[in-house]
Parts: structure tokens; sequence; C-alpha cells
């Protein structure tokens, strides 16, 4: 270019970039607002005024459960509701599979589970003891134990090369 006019290739260089900064402000910013228009003091946005009804916040009802709830989940949310972690205590299964029937009639939950299959979906360490099935170191909450609960009878000190009989 600087041939083709005839002037100093060092002055065209500098003419160059600035011509090339102010064209990149200039685009951003009246690009924009040719684009989005210009919300100066003059132009007003408005807003849909609030309803005049209040909406409370309502927490639903603890019997409401979901339509795709698997008997995992029931499950699950039964020992969550109703199974606390006790050390050193222990439930029969039976009374747990009551508990369970009990808390379910409490909340209208019409699912067919049989004892075995609770027992298989139960989540809750089990042990087998004096010929029952037991879920160790838990108790029930209030309101669902409807036998005592027993403690896991404490360990004997057995003296070496003696003979424990039951």
């Amino acid at each position: 270019m600087a041939n083709a006019i005839g002037a100093d290739r060092n002055l065209i260089a500098a003419l160059s970039q600035a011509f090339f900064a102010i064209a990149i402000e200039f685009g951003s910013g009246v690009g924009f607002w040719l684009v989005f228009g210009h919300a100066g003091p003059g132009r007003r946005v408005e807003v849909d005024p609030p309803s005049r009804s209040t909406l409370v916040p309502v927490d639903p009802p603890p019997n409401l459960i979901p339509i795709d709830e698997k008997p995992a989940d029931i499950v699950e949310r039964f020992f969550l509701e109703v199974v606390r972690p006790a050390l050193n205590r222990r439930v029969r299964s039976l009374l747990m599979w009551e508990a369970l029937q009990q808390w379910r009639a409490d909340r209208s939950i019409d699912i067919a589970m049989s004892h075995a299959m609770f027992g298989r979906l139960a989540r809750w360490q089990k042990g087998r003891v004096g010929g029952a099935v037991w879920y160790l170191d838990c108790e029930l909450a209030e309101g669902y134990a409807v036998h005592e609960q027993k403690a896991l009878p404490r360990p004997r000190l057995v003296a070496a090369g003696s003979q424990v009989t039951h």
C-alpha cells in the first residue's frame, strides 16, 4: 500500500494498527448497541406485577410414595425411619417383620412382600443365634417395638484347657 500511494512504510503500518484497534473497539460497543438496543434512563422495561395471592410452601404428607417405588426402596425407607443403630442390641427377625407390617399399614403401603423377601432385601447385619435370625446392633424406634428387645450376651472368658458346656 505504501508503494501504491508513495508513502512511508512505517507511517502506513502505524495507521493500519491504529485503524484496526479503533475498528475493534467501535465494533464491540456499537455492534451490541445496534443488535440489542439501548436501555438508558429514557427507556423502561415492563415487568409483570407480583400476584395478589401468596403461595405458602407445604410439606408433602409422609404417606405419599412414588409410583415406581420398588420393594427394595420400601425396605430401605423402613430401615431409615424405624431402625436405630444400638451397639450390642439385637432384634429378632420376626419382630422386625411385624414392625414392617405395622409401618406399612401406618403409611397405607400395599405391596406384596414375604418375610423371606424382606430378609433378602434388608441391608442390615444379620446373625443366627439359637436357631433364630437376628438383626444385630440395632433397635426399633419407639412405637414399633412390640416385644422387649434383647441385648447380645456378654462374651465369657474361658480358661485355657477348660471345656465349655452349653
